[in-house]
């Protein structure tokens, strides 16, 4: 499957993976992203999300948060990377 975000396709099937593992999580819930060492702090309700960027930043997630309609706040170690 394709889930590069800079095709159409890939950017529609990110936004379906990412929509579906937010809705597992119950309130105040966090997602670990293990292979950048990133969380995300989702807040559903208010369409807001918490991204705290590990050990490199994560740009396609933010893509994908965005074009769900998600406002996002970036922190973490490498932050200024992005």
């Amino acid at each position: 499957m394709n889930y590069d975000t800079d095709t159409p396709e890939g950017l529609e099937n990110s936004m379906i993976w990412t929509r579906m593992t937010l809705r597992m999580l119950k309130p105040g819930g966090v997602w670990a992203i293990p292979r950048s060492s990133t969380l995300v702090y989702p807040d559903q309700e208010n369409m807001t999300a918490r991204v705290v960027f590990g050990a490199q930043p994560e740009r396609a997630l933010i893509k994908v948060l965005d074009a769900l309609g998600y406002t996002v706040t970036i922190e973490g170690e490498s932050h200024d990377r992005f």
